[in-house]
């Protein structure tokens, strides 16, 4: 059997890829990525056109640079709409083997506040490439072998509360059961807002341990 410690090695001696949300770049993964190497982690942040490109063409180009990270298997964290890119980058067959995957505040069964911006007049503005996606959504599933974990935010305080009526708990942008997904290893909800998980030593210290584990603790 196993120890802890081996584990724990195991783990850190894969490499820990982090994908920033909408609007933003690599630099707001920066505090995640500096938590983990801190623990011994080989991590890097790696940004990509979040409005700038259309789905398909953000997971291609994420893919190449997953690629240079090397060619073995490798963990991942996304913040937000990252983690449907990731998802749709493997749902292509794109990139490297990831095996396992926490995304943190993630759309992944669609976004009430996106839809509402895509109807507003400044919406093409402010989505650019990604606006057709959330008016319609997009199907996203777990392929075989990937653990995937999901933390959820239930303090709402965001800019999403401006735009839409976010309904049941939320973390001001995104609904508790849009970051739902059939397949999912865990789930998990903590009292964070959107993007206060960004600088969360609780949302850091829980993607940690599902890395680790396969599963957060309770």
């Amino acid at each position: 059997m196993r120890t802890a410690s081996a584990s724990a090695a195991a783990a850190a001696s894969r490499p820990v890829v982090l994908v920033h949300g909408l609007w933003m770049s690599r630099h707001a993964m920066l505090w995640l990525e500096y938590w983990f190497r801190r623990r011994g982690y080989a991590a890097a942040s790696r940004g990509y056109a979040s409005v700038r490109k259309p789905l398909d063409d953000n997971a291609a180009a994420l893919a190449r640079l997953f690629e240079a990270t090397g060619s073995g298997a490798r963990d991942v964290v996304c913040h937000s709409y990252g983690g449907v890119v990731v998802l749709r980058m493997l749902d292509l067959g794109l990139g490297p083997p990831v095996r396992r995957l926490v995304l943190l505040g993630s759309p992944v069964r669609g976004s009430a506040v996106g839809r509402r911006l895509a109807e507003h007049p400044a919406g093409p503005w402010l989505l650019g490439r990604t606006a057709g996606l959330w008016r319609t959504g997009q199907a996203l599933t777990i392929p075989p072998g990937l653990e995937v974990g999901a933390i959820a935010g239930s303090r709402p305080i965001g800019m999403g509360r401006l735009l839409a009526k976010v309904e049941g708990l939320n973390d001001g942008v995104v609904a508790v059961d849009e970051t739902r997904l059939d397949g999912m290893a865990d789930h998990l909800i903590v009292d964070c807002a959107h993007s206060g998980m960004l600088l969360s030593p609780e949302v850091a210290g829980q993607a940690e341990h599902f890395l680790r584990c396969g599963a957060f603790a309770r």
